[in-house]
């Protein structure tokens, strides 16, 4: 986890089981100014602390879809969309 007078986050490596290729997940990304899409213009911190940890990849993960042009912008590319349905009893 880290925190910084303009919000905080959380991030976690992943490894790909059949690859073995390390990917840094940005869990949990929140600013106190929302709407500026702050964090992305850290990029090159979080390429970084992604090299230092040996990854090949970072991940984002996020419901928010303004976030997509901006993350495209920055040299991200779009995987995947997750669908979630919650299971009643």
């Amino acid at each position: 986890m880290f925190t910084s007078p303009m919000g905080f986050l959380v991030l976690s490596t992943e490894i790909d089981p059949f690859t073995g290729d390390r990917t840094l997940l940005i869990w949990i990304a929140y600013v106190y100014e929302t709407g500026k899409h702050n964090w992305m213009k850290h990029v090159q911190w979080f390429e970084e602390l992604a090299r230092k940890a040996g990854c090949r990849y970072i991940e984002a993960r996020s419901s928010v879809s303004q976030m997509e042009e901006y993350a495209l912008k920055q040299g991200f590319s779009l995987n995947t969309r997750v669908y979630t349905k919650e299971v009643h009893e």
